[in-house]
């Protein structure tokens, strides 16, 4: 029994070293694994501190070359400066040289101009005095020249002052203008007197009012029913005024535009300076600025049954329809011939019954006596 307790406390005590040196063991490993850990650490510590020291060196050798290149570059400076300054010098002393042989030239120059000048100065001084003397001939000459012109100038002055006392001829007389209206009743005579007073009177055109009508288109039917063709309306006497008025800014002028030959009559004293105007119409003398512009007026008349057997033989490019001289042509003749004598237009009436010899007699002997007495 006791052996084999013996036996189980060797094993027992066998166990527990055992146990004892793996614990060694461990701890030992344990050691060598720390030692190991605390080299690394070391190490790289070292590792550290020389990287450090390889930056540090390297900052120190940048900043070393950076102050070495500013002092070199200082250093450079200054002796580029000191080179620009002997550079400078040396100009300046070959300047220095140029201007001292410069002046020497100039000064042998200035030596040959005041030679020169000597010369010139001696030859412009006789020249002055020879420009003295012709300035001095010629003053003395202007001022004759100017005494003889003002002697004119009052002489002048005196002959103006002595031809406005004279008495001036009177200037020549205007060319006379005269402007003749023949007016009256429809198929009164009117256009056959114009006519052969046209070529009896010297210088003479004529104005028809027929002329002046209105487009057919723009003529308005009235009350009675027909067209109104014999009233004011139906014609442009604003364009007929403005044609006698261009016949009385230049009558020649108006001759020429119009084919009209310029003829004299024998009979008429002056005639070349007398110009007639005849203006033929059966609405004249309704019309005030017309009738402003006329110098002598005549008008035509007819009985009733006189002018319509006239009317009713005469044809006209538009027939006149069934009953248009009773219902509108006398009619309004006999209107515009009261508003003629209710404005008192100053107007010869002459007789359609009359043969066209004697009123065209009349009408001239009449005119022609006009004439002489406003000649």
């Amino acid at each position: 029994m006791k052996e084999r307790r013996k036996a189980k406390e060797g094993k027992r005590s066998g166990r527990k070293e055992r146990g004892r040196g793996k614990k060694k063991e461990g701890g030992r490993k344990k050691e060598g694994e720390g030692r190991k850990e605390e080299k690394k650490g070391s190490e790289e510590k070292r590792k550290g501190g020389r990287k450090k020291r390889k930056g540090k060196r390297r900052k120190e050798r940048k900043e070393k070359e950076r102050k070495g290149e500013r002092e070199g570059g200082k250093k450079k400076g200054k002796e580029g400066r000191k080179k620009r300054k002997e550079v400078e010098k040396k100009e300046g002393g070959r300047e220095e040289k140029k201007k001292r042989e410069g002046g020497k030239k100039k000064g042998k120059e200035g030596r040959k101009e005041e030679k020169k000048g000597s010369g010139e100065k001696r030859k412009g001084g006789r020249e002055d005095k020879r420009k003295g003397e012709k300035e001095r001939k010629g003053k003395e000459r202007r001022e004759g020249g100017r005494e003889e012109r003002k002697k004119t100038r009052k002489e002048g002055k005196k002959g103006r002052k002595q031809k406005k006392k004279a008495v001036l001829p009177p200037p020549p007389p205007e060319k006379m203008k005269y402007i003749i209206g023949i007016g009256g009743v429809t198929n009164g005579g009117k256009t056959t007197l114009t006519n052969r007073l046209t070529q009896a009177l010297p210088n003479c055109c004529v104005v028809h009012q027929d002329d002046f009508f209105k487009p057919q288109d723009q003529i308005q039917v009235g009350d009675d029913g027909f067209k109104q063709w014999d009233v004011l309306a139906s014609l442009d006497m604003e364009a007929m005024v403005n044609t006698v008025r261009a016949w009385r800014e230049n009558p020649v002028k108006f001759a020429r535009s119009h084919g009209v030959n310029v003829s004299h009559d024998a009979k008429m004293p002056d005639s070349e300076d007398i110009d007639i105007l005849v203006v033929e119409g059966f609405l004249l003398y309704n019309y005030r600025p017309l009738v402003d512009l006329f110098d002598k007026q005549y008008y035509l008349a007819v009985p009733y049954d006189e002018c319509k057997r006239r009317r009713s033989t005469r044809k006209y490019t538009i027939p006149d329809p069934p009953g248009l001289f009773d219902g509108h042509v006398w009619p309004m003749y006999l209107k515009h011939r009261k508003e003629m004598e209710a404005n008192k237009v100053n107007v010869v009436y002459l007789d359609g019954l009359k043969s066209r010899d004697d009123l065209y007699l009349q009408v001239l002997e009449d005119i022609q006596n006009t004439l002489l007495n406003c000649s």
